[in-house]
């Protein structure tokens, strides 16, 4: 699981595995995504910072980072 914090102007990411949710606390403003590790046949890459692309993108095993490009 991944819990995004917003700190002021800034984000922080903070990943657990699901089995330490009864010991995590969530706060005003923070978003919670619950995901599996893997889908069948599938990668998917997730894209931070100032882009206007998109964030995820789902690919195919073996996929090249120039695949990744043409999507965002």
């Amino acid at each position: 699981m991944t819990i995004i914090r917003q700190q002021g102007a800034m984000k922080r990411s903070e990943y657990y595995p699901l089995s330490s949710a009864p010991g995590r606390s969530l706060q005003d403003g923070d978003k919670l995504i619950i995901s599996t590790d893997r889908f069948a046949g599938t990668i998917q890459v997730r894209v931070d910072g100032a882009h206007s692309g998109e964030h995820a993108v789902v690919l195919p095993y073996g996929a090249t980072m120039r695949q990744v490009l043409a999507q965002i």
